[in-house]
């Protein structure tokens, strides 16, 4: 299950035959399914529990609570699993990414 926040309350999304071996590969045909049926809903991939609470918090917002992972183990499950879905690795935590992302912007 996966721990989910929509609108303020909290909720465990449950994947009756979990289809992959991190939770986003699971998740994955969830979202692009839901993409499809509701073409003007917009999904972004945040990082920081704060930040998906604070976001998610509001009106017609839902974020999932997905577990990190160490570097380490990119490569070993690469090999044993293939390719991870799109925007599963991300290294670092939110306050990182908004230092480099504003750096980057000055720069």
């Amino acid at each position: 299950a996966i721990p989910y926040l929509l609108e303020g309350d909290y909720g465990l999304f449950t994947l009756g035959n979990p289809k992959g071996n991190v939770e986003m590969e699971s998740l994955d045909p969830y979202l692009d399914s839901f993409i499809e049926s509701n073409p003007e809903s917009k999904f972004a991939f945040i990082h920081g529990e704060e930040v998906v609470t604070s976001i998610c918090s509001e009106s017609n917002n839902i974020g999932f609570y997905l577990p990190g992972f160490k570097k380490h183990e990119i490569f070993k499950h690469v090999l044993l699993h293939g390719a991870y879905p799109r925007k599963t690795i991300s290294m670092g935590n939110a306050k990182d990414k908004r230092y480099y992302l504003e750096c980057r912007r000055i720069v």
